[in-house]
């Protein structure tokens, strides 16, 4: 049995749109998986930011006291 072209065609349609969507379905969670690993690191960074400038601020204040003492 030989189908008629119209009947392959749509058939073979189908199959590689529902390849198409199963593979568009696997790069969305793993976007989604790199996207929660960048969020948490952008979390990590804005922490550190956080913490240094801190430690920065103390050094200028500590800077500024040693200053008015010596001088």
């Amino acid at each position: 049995y030989v189908p008629k072209i119209d009947q392959f065609l749509l058939l073979f349609n189908v199959q590689q749109s529902r390849k198409f969507i199963e593979i568009g379905k696997e790069v969305a969670d793993k976007v989604d998986k790199v996207a929660e690993k960048v969020d948490k690191v952008a979390e990590k960074v804005d922490r550190a930011r956080e913490e240094l400038g801190e430690k920065i601020d103390l050094l200028r204040t500590d800077l500024k006291t040693y200053m008015e003492e010596r001088f």
